[in-house]
């Protein structure tokens, strides 16, 4: 399990990497939440509307908010890729409505802006379609 500061470390490098191209993240609708859950044996995070995914050298990395809005309360699964392909989870972090202490008030705020970092990176499922339709040489 990680503590605060790791978390905070990691959700920074998450948020750097992502802004400067270095992850692409991948929506998942729920259909394939449900296959990918299956696969890495694992359930998805339960009623999950917004649900990205993506894999770093080493290290698979889940992100979720329940609201189809992409509000709160947002979760992140990290998961440790071995040699052997398979997987170890290392932790999930899940942003907190009881709001006591400034830690709790940091963690929260920088796993809300992992989320909309990611969202905002996210080629939407149109402009993908288009750009295959160019390539193909049908506007």
């Amino acid at each position: 399990m990680l503590d605060n500061e790791s978390w905070l470390r990691l959700l920074d490098g998450l948020i750097t990497a992502t802004k400067f191209g270095k992850l692409e993240w991948e929506v998942l609708d729920r259909e394939r939440q449900l296959n990918s859950a299956k696969r890495i044996m694992s359930s998805g995070p339960e009623g999950a509307s917004r649900y990205f995914i993506t894999q770093a050298e080493g290290a698979s990395y889940e992100l979720s908010s329940e609201d189809p809005r992409g509000r709160a309360p947002y979760e992140l699964t990290v998961r440790e890729i071995s040699k052997s392909a398979r997987l170890k989870h290392i932790g999930t972090l899940r942003s907190s409505v009881a709001v006591q202490e400034p830690s709790t008030m940091k963690m929260n705020q920088t796993l809300e802006q992992l989320f909309r970092v990611v969202d905002s990176s996210v080629e939407p499922a149109s402009a993908v379609v288009s750009r295959l339709l160019r390539g193909l040489g049908l506007s």
